[in-house]
């Protein structure tokens, strides 16, 4: 009966022991998704900034395009008006006297 004993016993600690194996193993693989998470967390952030900044060029661009536009209506006003001197300066020189 000693005997049974004794290996029921052993049988328990092999089985604590292998549950501890597994248990640090479980341990080691939940620091390495964490340490992953925290590197994916790092990654996410970086990409942030630099949507950031992607989205401030673009607004620095949208206002440098509507100051193209503006000075474009302006050319166009301006080539506009020369055109409407150009035809008065054609129709005076067609009807002048001569």
């Amino acid at each position: 009966m000693n005997e049974n004993n004794d290996a029921i016993l052993q049988a328990i600690q092999a089985g604590f022991a292998n549950n501890e194996r597994q248990f640090n193993d479980i341990l080691a693989s939940n620091s390495r998704i964490e340490s992953r998470l925290a590197n994916l967390e790092a990654e996410v952030a970086e990409i942030k900034t630099k949507l950031a900044k992607v989205e401030n060029r673009m607004h620095t661009v949208d206002l440098r395009l509507n100051g193209v536009d503006s000075r474009l209506i302006d050319f166009s006003d301006d080539i506009r008006g020369l055109q409407t001197q150009q035809n008065r300066v054609s129709e005076y020189l067609f009807n002048r006297p001569q």
